[in-house]
């Protein structure tokens, strides 16, 4: 018979994209909120930096 069935491989590659889309979109908000926190440390290191400098 026919071994591995395209239909099959193309179903279990979207079920599979599918999830990991569902996954990444759900991590999304955690993501930005731990992407605000890190430019607001950067922010307070770079006018750090920049009064360093000034004297």
């Amino acid at each position: 018979g026919i071994e591995g069935d395209p239909q099959d491989l193309a179903s279990s590659q979207l079920n599979d994209m599918t999830s990991k889309l569902t996954s990444a979109v759900s991590s999304l908000p955690e993501l930005l909120e731990r992407k605000k926190l890190l430019d607001a440390h950067t922010n307070i290191a770079t006018a750090l930096l920049d009064q360093i400098k000034a004297n």
